[in-house]
């Protein structure tokens, strides 16, 4: 099956919290849905989203706009986590992540590296449900420990999230 993104691994950064942050790496090369997705985080995050997105404006800074709906994932402890989704992708497409911290004073990190990576759009974004917009500011070597598995087919539909890991 088709891959998007980059792979869900034990990175060597953290990537902020409260960002929107749009993986570079393994753009979507076919139509179809992303039915699974899989991320590593540093530590425990309560909230978090994924969603599948689009680049309407190359920027310096871009506007990244939301294929369809995103898929509400939920909170997590650190690790590697796998989340079955079902999120619309056409080719060119992007994978995306929001979350947000554990508490007050607590890090909620997703794993992130910051040399070498094939690059990231990213865009300060509290309370984002990957919404999209413009402002998306290009962290050129950043690589997000986020990928998705898809399944092609030619109907759109809508997304829905069940952990499952």
């Amino acid at each position: 099956m088709p891959i998007i993104g980059a792979p869900a691994i034990d990175r060597a950064n953290n990537a902020l919290r409260e960002y929107d942050y749009v993986t570079l790496k393994n753009p979507s090369a076919v139509s179809g849905k992303v039915t699974l997705v899989r991320f590593y985080l540093s530590n425990t995050i309560i909230k978090s989203y994924a969603g599948t997105v689009y680049i309407t404006v190359p920027g310096p800074p871009a506007t990244i706009l939301t294929r369809e709906k995103t898929a509400d994932l939920g909170g997590f402890a650190a690790g590697y986590h796998e989340v079955v989704t079902d999120l619309a992708v056409e080719p060119g497409d992007y994978i995306a992540f929001w979350h947000n911290r554990a508490g007050a004073g607590i890090g909620g990190y997703h794993d992130l590296d910051t040399t070498g990576g094939a690059g990231t759009w990213a865009r300060s974004s509290p309370f984002s449900g990957l919404n999209g917009g413009p402002g998306f500011t290009l962290q050129a070597a950043f690589e997000l420990s986020l990928e998705g598995t898809i399944v092609v087919t030619t109907a759109k539909g809508f997304s829905k999230a069940y952990i499952i890991g």
